[in-house]
């Protein structure tokens, strides 16, 4: 029965998100870390991409962790990072 229940919020969720991004698009860019890159630069550098809704720069640096699997802020030279973000289509 729980697992029904969370089932249908998730495809709830799952509605309202796809629904509220009409007329945006959902983009993954891969970015080649380069020598002195943080991940906080880095977030900072792409959340200008991001033109739905205002994100904070914790939350966008946490999302490209979590979208890397990454468990710390550390990052190297010449590592492969996807970024996420959503934009107006057009």
């Amino acid at each position: 029965m729980n697992k029904i229940i969370v089932l249908a919020l998730l495809l709830l969720l799952n509605i309202s998100i796809c629904q509220a991004a009409t007329g945006y698009e959902y983009i993954i860019e891969e970015y080649v870390v380069q020598e002195n890159d943080t991940l906080e630069k880095i977030a900072d550098e792409f959340i200008i991409k991001n033109t739905y809704g205002e994100r904070e720069i914790r939350e966008f640096t946490e999302g490209i962790k979590e979208l890397n699997c990454l468990l710390s802020n550390e990052i190297e030279t010449g590592q492969i990072l996807k970024i996420s973000y959503w934009t107006k289509k057009g």
